[in-house]
């Protein structure tokens, strides 16, 4: 992309397996795998549970113990997921030449995003309707919490379903796009938050958001160039600590029932900064892991062939663990309480258990990749101390 972006070719010799797996970028598998397990071990692990009349409720121990706050840097990973993604999509779009190669691409992907997602929103469509017919609203809550993570699904096809329209200006203007859909997202929040945006127009968050890191994403190879991505880590690094101790943002990068705002639902403007930060850790990390991932190439495609059979089904183990639990009689802690941490075995192997073989059958024998972009073509950055223009 860049002339100043230093990159090698990964040898042919170097890694002795067959030519289509040779051509992948394995780190970004890497990455997009840690982004995926990220968020399914925090659902399972620190998701706490209330039980009430209409059925559950669910917090996380960040409500009780806010200096709990700051791991949510760390841990709050869907930026990740996005970068990831637009760094693939603006290698695999470069050729596309008009709006009808584009809308081919995007029919072709969301095909691929969202056909793994229709059995299970029939399984939960058709309990749903069922615990109403029933007359177990609180079942029917239960269910629909279930399927709440997939407001990723529906954020991601969106994303992807513009391409005709930001294409052109991404080819165009890669930076300045990208600096002009940030400006308009820190617009927005202003907007919300002086005039008191309410309701559903808020949702409008997740397109300006998530379109805006997917872009960004498109900039990784930029910043191949160690000085670079240095300056962008310290940047956004510093943007991260003012906006959320002198700005209007809460620390935790989830939501929480004690903070009136929270940064993901509707995100916020701040998690562009937490997304600048990790930018720039992936475009430091990248080549060695890269490499790393080259010696273990068989695992890796293994790896990468589950995240999205993980994170759509890692759900209905949870559920199915807490409904068990419930009809048993066994009450969960409602505080994160000593007991509540000791417990937090059960919620990885329980939900584990009853999840892994329906991953395992989803995830099949399809090729490792991402729904949303086809492999891409195997490209190492190589170190590079300094830049040049």
């Amino acid at each position: 992309m860049s002339d100043t972006t230093s990159t090698t070719a990964v040898p042919t010799a170097a890694v002795p397996t067959r030519p289509a797996s040779a051509e992948r970028d394995l780190s970004l598998d890497v990455f997009r795998a840690l982004a995926m397990f990220v968020v399914v071990a925090w659902h399972w692990v620190f998701t706490i549970l209330r039980w009430r009349d209409d059925g559950p409720h669910v917090d996380n121990p960040i409500s009780e113990l806010p200096h709990l706050g700051y791991l949510t840097w760390v841990l709050q990973v869907m930026p990740l997921f996005f970068l990831v993604g637009g760094a693939l999509t603006a290698r695999s779009t470069t050729k596309l030449a008009g709006t009808g190669e584009r809308l081919a691409w995007v029919g072709r992907r969301a095909k691929r995003l969202l056909g793994p997602a229709i059995p299970l929103v029939a399984l939960l469509g058709s309990l749903y309707a069922a615990a109403l017919i029933a007359g177990e609203p609180a079942v029917a809550r239960a269910i629909f919490l279930t399927a709440t993570p997939l407001w990723f699904l529906l954020s991601y096809f969106v994303v992807t379903a513009l391409l005709p329209l930001w294409g052109g200006a991404a080819r165009r203007w890669p930076v300045g796009h990208v600096l002009v859909l940030a400006a308009w997202c820190v617009a927005w929040d202003v907007l919300r938050f002086t005039v008191g945006l309410e309701g559903p127009v808020t949702w409008l968050s997740y397109v300006w958001i998530w379109l805006t890191v997917h872009q960004a994403g498109s900039l990784l190879d930029r910043f191949d160039v160690r000085r670079r991505a240095v300056a962008l880590l310290a940047a956004a690094f510093g943007v991260l600590v003012l906006a959320t101790h002198l700005g209007p943002y809460p620390v935790p990068m989830v939501g929480t029932r004690t903070n009136d705002v929270s940064n993901m639902g509707p995100p916020t403007a701040v998690l562009l900064a937490l997304a600048g930060v990790q930018l720039a850790l992936v475009a430091l990390s990248r080549a060695w892991i890269a490499r790393t991932a080259a010696r273990h190439r068989s695992r890796v495609e293994v790896l990468a062939a589950h995240p999205m059979p993980v994170y759509l089904w890692h759900m209905v183990g949870f559920s199915v663990c807490a409904l068990a639990l419930l009809a048993l009689g066994i009450e969960t802690p409602e505080e994160p309480t000593l007991a509540w941490w000791l417990a937090r075995p059960f919620w990885v192997a329980g939900p584990l258990l009853v999840a892994w073989p329906l991953i395992r059958r989803a995830a099949g024998p399809r090729r490792a990749g991402p729904p949303g972009a086809p492999a891409p073509t195997a490209r190492v950055p190589a170190p590079s101390r300094s830049a040049s223009g």
